[in-house]
């Protein structure tokens, strides 16, 4: 329920094990420098996270691995707004619920669904800057009825992968009605950079299906 409570959950997590969160109620993260639940080596912590409907607002991460929500998401986040979220990922790869979205393992599955991102900002100087998520690096991995409204990605150098909503889909993933609406994206000097994707379809099995921007 509260900014306190939330911030416990990082320390709650244990190595190779799930964890069960749910919000009860909105939380203003307002001065609290966030540290990413998962972005230490070797990233088998395990998370359901349901916002239940609430609302996490002005959550603020500052340059460290993986600069977002999760860091490394193994498992699923759902049914929650992220609003005024302030992403500085520095020489990181960063997004604002999740820098990376499985690892190089597959160590268990990855969904998340009904996750709204507004009005947020997110910037860096490396590789792999999404308004959304950073990379995702899971073969299978879900994005259903996710969306991000207004805000900006802007990188503070020239950088490769620069994405509306995901920077690289580096493995297969299935994305399904997600959309990007009324975001900046200033990446003058980057390349491959997209609305939706900056680079999508290295591996076989990427799906996007009826997402818009």
């Amino acid at each position: 329920k509260t900014p306190e409570q939330l911030s416990y959950l990082a320390g709650d997590l244990a190595e190779g094990s799930i964890r069960y969160a749910k919000l009860d109620a909105d939380i203003d993260m307002t001065g609290i420098d966030w540290v990413p639940l998962n972005n230490v080596d070797p990233y088998n912590k395990f998370i359901d996270f349901d916002g239940d409907g609430h609302t996490i607002s002005n959550l603020t991460v500052g340059e460290t691995p993986y600069a977002s929500f999760a860091g490394v998401l193994y498992g699923s986040i759902k049914n929650v707004t992220f609003e005024g979220a302030s992403i500085d990922a520095g020489a990181n790869v960063g997004g604002v619920v999740a820098g990376y979205v499985g690892m190089t393992t597959d160590l268990i599955g990855c969904t998340v669904t009904g996750v709204t991102v507004k009005n947020s900002h997110v910037t860096g100087s490396v590789n792999n800057l999404g308004g959304f998520i950073g990379v995702t690096d899971y073969t299978g991995a879900v994005f259903e009825d996710c969306a991000i409204e207004g805000g900006s990605v802007v990188p503070s150098a020239n950088i490769r992968y620069v994405g509306g909503f995901v920077a690289n889909v580096n493995k297969g993933a299935n994305f399904k009605r997600c959309t990007v609406k009324g975001v900046t994206i200033d990446a003058a000097g980057s390349n491959r950079v997209g609305g939706f994707a900056g680079q999508a379809g290295r591996y076989d099995g990427c799906e996007i299906t009826q997402c818009v921007v």
